[in-house]
């Protein structure tokens, strides 16, 4: 992901059309003359960037809608009832998780008053404990086994 970004960062400002400085101009107007450019270009990306996820919201509220249409009561009450479940599976999952996180940054914040050599074991006994939680064991299955966030 890191090179991704680096790739992305060196193409961005070659894209951007950064005028050339003239002989006889002060460089403090040729900073404040491209630096006018690169704003101008960086507000015509963001408002590209809100209009497609306007445009997108709407596509989506639409296939919704299209979809909701063609249910029945029972059909829209079934999957109502599957999002509930899903979010409180969710919401229970998080919680955990959260438990799990605290409870490492508490065991972490108390391993400090200890010398080296035991502060290594106890560092270490706590991710194995961690790696080994059944909500963060989930966690890592549910990640390896989903495609791709950018795969279509």
């Amino acid at each position: 992901m890191i090179k991704e970004v680096v790739r992305l960062e060196t193409e961005y400002w070659q894209l951007l059309e950064v005028p050339r400085q003239e002989k006889q101009e002060p460089v403090l107007a040729y900073v404040l003359r491209a630096s006018s450019i690169v704003e101008k270009s960086q507000r015509s990306h963001e408002q590209a960037e809100k209009t497609n996820r306007a445009d997108q919201e709407e596509e989506r509220q639409r296939e919704n809608a299209q979809r909701l249409n063609g249910m029945t009561t029972s059909q829209i009450l079934e999957e109502n009832h599957s999002l509930i479940n899903e979010l409180y599976r969710l919401l229970r999952k998080y919680s955990s998780l959260r438990t799990l996180m605290r409870e490492l940054k508490d065991d972490y914040g108390e391993s400090k008053m200890y010398p080296i050599v035991p502060r290594y074991f106890m560092l270490k006994d706590m991710i194995h404990d961690v790696m080994r939680d059944p909500a963060f064991m989930e966690l890592c299955q549910e990640v390896t086994q989903s495609p791709p966030a950018g795969a279509s």
